[in-house]
């Protein structure tokens, strides 16, 4: 309990959804369609990207390392809904192409303004999009290249998105919060 001291019993909803997103999208890694880093090993990325972000994502989520027997029921609630979230998105990971939105980043040791990563499978039509802000009072703006509507949406507090026509929209109040988004296009 010691390496606990200090921590909030609180779960940090908006880390946790980065920490489980992030590592589930980025594990296991190997070239798809454009070049770009792309999931290895079908089932066997799955598992082990789910096994790995969920342990990371729960650490994050208790604030301290390790710590994965003593989560509340809405911890384990947001990693159930996390990993389902994430097998929805198998086939995109593999086989979609990648488009990066939002400013540049001249340091990644102090993040700034938005990022947006669109994940795009042509001959389905279906795509997923993560938003991440990392300053207060962030409005997203993201072109999605065709008329999509939202299949389904994985975040920790709900935010106002909205499509007019291509263009996808979304006010983010607060620094270092995530929303993902499947979509379909019409």
């Amino acid at each position: 309990q010691a390496d606990r001291q200090g921590c909030s019993e609180q779960p940090r909803k908006e880390s946790f959804l980065h920490v489980l997103i992030l590592l589930s999208l980025l594990l296991h890694i190997e070239q798809d369609a454009d070049g770009l880093p792309a999931r290895r090993g079908h089932q066997q990325g799955v598992e082990a990207g789910v096994t790995h972000a969920e342990r990371a994502a729960c650490a994050k989520a208790q604030g301290a390392a390790g710590d994965v027997l003593h989560l509340s029921d809405a911890q384990w609630k947001m990693i159930e809904d996390g990993i389902s979230f994430y097998r929805k998105l198998d086939d995109l990971i593999k086989d979609g192409h990648t488009y990066f939105y939002g400013p540049v980043q001249t340091s990644y040791r102090k993040l700034s303004g938005w990022q947006g990563v669109l994940r795009k499978k042509e001959d389905t039509g279906e795509a997923y999009l993560i938003l991440h802000s990392f300053e207060p009072n962030q409005h997203m703006r993201v072109d999605l290249g065709g008329n999509y509507q939202i299949e389904l949406t994985y975040e920790a507090k709900q935010h106002a998105i909205q499509i007019n026509g291509t263009a996808l929209e979304v006010q983010m109040e607060q620094s270092y919060e995530t929303v993902a988004l499947l979509l379909k296009e019409d």
